[in-house]
This record gives C-alpha cells, structure tokens and sequence, in this order.
C-alpha cells in the first residue's frame, strides 16, 4: 500500500510517499480502507521528537490518529463490524497510521460512522471530542465547581474557536460553566441594568477568572 512515512524525528521534517507492505491484522481488529484522514497537533509533535519519552515509537512510522473509512477485513475475533461497514475511529497508541490507504483498528476503538456526516466530517472528530471529554470530564472537577456558573442559570454562555472547542461545546452541554477567555469582556446580564446588579456581576467574573481559565484546563489534556 502507498502511506507517507516519517524516517527521521526533526522540526519541518517532510513524510515522504512509500510503497510499504500491508499492516498485519490481529484477532480484535478491523482493516479499514481510509477515505479520510484528520491532521493534529500530536502529530506533528511525534513528528518533532517531543514525544519519544512516553510514546517511543520506532521509526520508520506512518502518522496519523484520525479516521474514517469502509471495512475491508476483520480478524477471527471481530463481532460488531463487517466488510462495508462506514467507520470512524481514533487509533490507539502505537498502532497509529492514518496517513496510508489502510489502517489496522481495534474493534473496541471503532465506530458507525454516523450517516449524517461526510468521511471528512467524521475524520475530523475523535482526537478533539476524546480532548474535549478529558479536559471536562476525567481530569477536571469543573462540572461540579461551576455546575451553573456564576449567572444563576445553567444554560451555558460559550466563547470558544476551534475544533476542539466545539467538541467542548458538544460535551459541555446544560451542565456547562460559563467560559471565558481572558481576553474577552466580562459576562453582562439582564441584571446589569441596577447598580447593584453590575457590582454583583463584577464579584462573579472576578471569581471565576481567578479560579481557573479554559488556556489552563485544556494544557493539561494535550
């Protein structure tokens, strides 16, 4: 199969196109033909050499985390898929691979591509909505710290840009804070019309930038 391939760590390292044999696929396993692939950041950090210490992959190695694409073949040990099935996956560490025409994926990392979205629209959505899901809800508390924010409503308010802040924004759901950037005027409300409204809403934004701020929360996940 054809795959563009990573034969030395370095900054602006180019993936060169190879011919390489086809992946080897194990009993829990689904050969996927990639129609689409996604492009992140933790690939160009590999790319880098950032991350040997903890994800020491050996080189050469093919890139890529996100996909989306048909079955093609399934190992002994496969239940839920079957040849022709539309499927979307974040491969697991130290089998990824997602910029080549096939990719080997556990069958538990695997999923029906909804029907709604296009193979480049559902290649774009693991690694960021797995992000999004950490950041909110297995490393951080935020959910029970700021379950209604500090606006006395739990409709959330949302400025975000990016990928993965709109995963955020499909996780977050009624149960989100309010979220701001720093660099963002402070929350107005329909309260703001009294004095005593505005000092009340000016005591709230000060508690919350001073307790956390999403740049930090999302650190901590990447």
């Amino acid at each position: 199969m054809k795959a563009f391939v990573l034969r030395r760590y370095g900054k602006k390292r180019s993936l060169r196109l190879a011919d390489i044999p086809a992946p080897d696929l194990l009993d829990d396993e689904v050969l996927v033909q990639i129609h689409a692939a996604g492009v992140n950041l933790l690939d160009s950090k590999i790319r880098d050499g950032e991350f040997k210490l903890i994800l020491p992959y050996r080189l050469p190695l093919i890139l890529g985390h996100d996909v989306a694409g048909e079955v093609v073949g399934v190992g002994k040990g496969v239940r839920q898929f079957k040849p022709g099935d539309k499927v979307y996956a974040r491969t697991d560490d130290f089998r990824i691979g997602t910029f080549a025409e096939f990719v080997p994926v556990k069958e538990a990392s695997l999923a029906l591509k909804p029907t709604g979205l296009t193979m480049e629209e559902a290649a774009s959505i693991p690694l960021v909505a797995l992000t999004a899901w950490q950041a909110l809800v297995a490393m951080t508390p935020v959910f029970e710290r700021f379950r209604c924010g500090f606006v006395g409503k739990c409709s959330p308010v949302h400025f975000f840009w990016g990928s993965f802040d709109l995963a955020v924004t499909r996780f977050s759901g009624r149960r989100a804070p309010v979220l701001m950037r720093s660099r963002l005027k402070p929350i107005r409300t329909k309260s703001s019309a009294t004095a005593s409204g505005r000092a009340a809403e000016r005591s709230r934004n000060r508690r919350f930038m001073r307790t956390r701020r999403p740049s930090r929360l999302v650190s901590r996940t990447l």
